[in-house]
């Protein structure tokens, strides 16, 4: 098993720790959302960070009007949870932000939307398990905080690491014909076949166009 699906295994099964997992979102949701601040101590008011969003009438001025919402459980019940305690405390929203070690399907992203247009609240967006499993490939140190894993990638993929990006844009294959069907003649007969080649020449690319993933 390749250290992708060793991932999503453990994110599957593994009982994740709510407190590293939060901290874990906050790290690496940073990146997407530079104002991001975890709100730390025991008076969240029902969110785990803030995000401060620039103001709508061209000032430079900014305020904490996002907020992010971890859980390691059930995500519908702690939007609804988390937007009735921000309401209740008074707290501007603008943005909502969810973050869940769970797999999320369309029936449960379906519902969190629901819950946002009744606050008349924007669409939320949602960063499910198979979000976090791509990140964790790449961050080893929250990888093994969070699941104990410390192996490092291996030579060989199902698919390349760029592939597993949510945003990834996938690139048709241009002139590899012949070696695409050499290799897949190989495959279909059951024959063992080593794919040598320099750095970056495209293998693991190559290899994504057979009719059988490569182990």
């Amino acid at each position: 098993m390749d250290l992708v699906a060793r991932v999503r295994q453990a994110l599957s099964e593994q009982v994740i720790h709510p407190t590293e997992f939060e901290r874990c979102a906050c790290a690496l949701l940073q990146a997407r959302y530079p104002g991001l601040a975890a709100v730390e101590g025991g008076h969240d008011f029902g969110r785990d960070a803030d995000i401060y969003l620039p103001f709508t009438d061209g000032s430079s001025d900014v305020d904490a009007r996002g907020r992010l919402l971890v859980t390691t459980g059930d995500p519908v019940a702690n939007l609804r949870n988390g937007l009735k305690r921000m309401r209740e405390e008074g707290l501007r929203v603008d943005l909502v932000v969810v973050a869940c070690s769970n797999a999320i399907d369309a029936k449960t992203r379906r519902a969190m939307h629901q819950l946002c247009e009744k606050q008349q609240l924007p669409a939320p967006e949602i960063y499910g398990q198979e979000w976090f499993a791509s990140r964790l490939v790449y961050e080893r140190a929250w990888r093994w905080n969070l699941l104990r894993i410390a192996a490092e990638p291996g030579a060989l993929f199902d698919d390349p690491l760029e592939m597993l990006d949510d945003d990834a844009v996938t690139i048709p294959l241009v002139g590899r014909e012949g070696s695409l069907e050499a290799l897949t003649a190989e495959v279909r007969a059951g024959h063992d076949t080593v794919l040598v080649g320099v750095p970056g020449v495209g293998k693991t690319r190559l290899t994504t166009e057979l009719d059988q993933h490569v182990v």
